[in-house]
């Protein structure tokens, strides 16, 4: 996977983040938006240098939940109350929760500062949290509770990096 593969396949899509929700698929009211801000800050306010957001897609057969995380990190614009943060706030400690609507696909794309220290096992069980409040259609909810879980791994993943920082 390459950026540039990546870049023709998503290039048609909005890169616009507003307010860490990115709803291209369209199922969002005003009021769900605004809880799944809510939902967005309260996992953001626990650390220092990292940033959430949810994109909410409708991809065709040939694109992925996975690759599209990653093309979002790299080729994204992030707003933060209208004002554009994309190259002043560091990406590398993002983290996106992207849900495919069509195929009803789930993904977890992080930032570099998070590579080797969120075990696979861990990114299943975060998107688990939420499985059955998004199949029955509560989309708030799921990812609601996904970032609940989020958070707590994060909390985890930061402990043991400073522990390995000290055995270093």
């Amino acid at each position: 996977m390459t950026l540039e593969r990546l870049s023709q396949n998503y290039q048609n899509i909005n890169s616009k983040v507003h307010d860490g929700v990115h709803d291209e698929a369209g199922l969002l009211s005003i009021e769900m938006r605004r809880k799944m801000k809510n939902a967005i800050q309260l996992c953001e306010q626990q650390f220092v240098g990292v940033s959430i957001a949810v994109s909410l897609v409708a991809l065709k057969d040939n694109q992925t939940p996975t690759g599209y995380g990653f093309w979002l990190h790299n080729n994204g614009q992030f707003f933060r109350n209208h004002i554009d943060h994309s190259d002043t706030v560091d990406g590398r400690g993002r983290v996106i929760l992207v849900l495919d609507a069509k195929a009803k696909r789930i993904a977890l794309s992080y930032g570099y500062y998070f590579d080797g220290h969120i075990k696979d096992k861990e990114n299943f069980d975060i998107l688990s949290t939420g499985h059955a409040s998004l199949l029955e259609g509560n989309i708030v909810l799921g990812c609601e509770q996904i970032l609940k879980a989020l958070k707590e791994t994060l909390k985890k993943a930061i402990l043991r990096s400073i522990k390995k920082q000290r055995i270093s």
